[in-house]
């Protein structure tokens, strides 16, 4: 046999001083290979190379699939059959709604992220809901010289009233700043929306510093050269 493999492999990552015994990731990889004990033996090598780099432990269980007809547009890359006395809501509790639940997490954030979005009206960047919907509260980045915090996107709409950010800065919607005085605003008025920097004084967009055009890019940049403080667009 000669054709692809998904092949799935169970990790623990340490939660170092939480009282639990950690988190479990269960994670899905694709080969090419000749057999089922090649494929496995591929992931297993790859699942060691995976732990090392996130500070995991593979626990040593992989289970593969043989794909029928290869990667495609809607191909079945995994499945798995149970048989079990488990009602359907037993089910799912005991295999996959489990533990202080990771996925509630996410659904709750989704859900403030979609309210924040209807209440400013605006679709908010992948890149920035990506971050959100996997950070616990504040995400900080720090360079030699300047700090910059994201707050979390259900403390936005209050920090935007208390700033009449919208009476200001119609379109824009601050998501952090320096801990101080600047404000790092999204500005809607462009399409993708970019990053701006307004002191907590400034009075309309003319104050506007542009940072940059995404998120992606400020995060990349910052640790090397903080916050831009002179009005460079390019």
């Amino acid at each position: 046999m000669a054709g692809w493999v998904a092949v799935r492999c169970v990790f623990e990552i340490a939660a170092a001083g939480s009282g639990l015994a950690g988190t479990y990731e269960e994670r899905i990889t694709l080969w090419r290979a000749t057999d089922l004990d090649a494929a496995i033996s591929l992931a297993e090598a790859e699942a060691d190379e995976h732990a090392a780099a996130v500070g995991a432990q593979y626990l040593g269980l992989a289970h593969a699939h043989v794909l029928a007809d290869g990667p495609a547009h809607g191909a079945e890359v995994y499945s798995v059959m149970r048989d079990s006395q488990l009602t359907r809501v037993e089910y799912l509790d005991r295999f996959f709604d489990t533990g202080p639940g990771r996925q509630h997490r996410l659904h709750d954030r989704a859900s403030t992220l979609a309210r924040l979005e209807q209440q400013f009206g605006v679709r908010l960047p992948d890149d920035y809901r990506q971050l959100m919907l996997h950070t616990d509260g504040r995400y900080e980045v720090t360079s030699a010289d300047s700090y910059l915090v994201l707050y979390p996107p259900g403390e936005l709409a209050a920090l935007d009233e208390a700033g009449e950010h919208r009476q200001r800065f119609p379109g824009g919607l601050a998501i952090g700043g320096d801990g101080s005085r600047e404000n790092l605003v999204y500005d809607f008025r462009r399409s993708p929306p970019v990053l701006v920097l307004l002191d907590i004084t400034a009075a309309s967009w003319d104050d506007a510093i542009f940072q940059a055009p995404s998120l992606t890019e400020l995060l990349g940049r910052f640790p090397q050269t903080g916050w831009r403080f002179e009005d460079d667009n390019s």
